[in-house]
């Protein structure tokens, strides 16, 4: 087994227990305004036909900044200082957020990209 596959944390999405590795894990650090979309991205292969699962752990979540820590530890991707957010990770953000905002449009203070 190659070294970037070894596991170094478990973590629960959904009903799928996820085994992060170096190879699977990388962090987002963004700039200024844009810190609010940090997040610990993994992407996951499932076993068959099924397609690849991904999540994002954001850093308001209470886990963050422990897989934060523990990933920086493993030498995981680490992307920092970015001054924009792909539609992909604000399409996730709005999505898992929303819920709390109890709103169905993104919000006028969201930064725009």
């Amino acid at each position: 087994m190659n070294e970037r596959d070894i596991p170094f944390e478990k973590v629960k999405f959904g009903k799928e227990t996820v085994e992060l590795t170096p190879s699977n894990t990388h962090i987002y650090r963004h700039f200024g305004h844009y810190a609010m979309f940090d997040h610990i991205f993994i992407h996951w292969e499932r076993p068959g036909d099924k397609p690849d699962g991904m999540g994002y752990i954001w850093v308001d979540s209470p886990l963050f900044q422990k897989l934060h820590d523990r990933s920086v530890l493993q030498s995981v991707a680490y992307h920092q200082n970015l001054n924009e957010v792909s539609d992909l990770d604000f399409n996730n953000y709005w999505r898992h957020h929303s819920k709390d905002l109890e709103v169905d449009n993104a919000p006028d203070w969201l930064p725009e990209l």
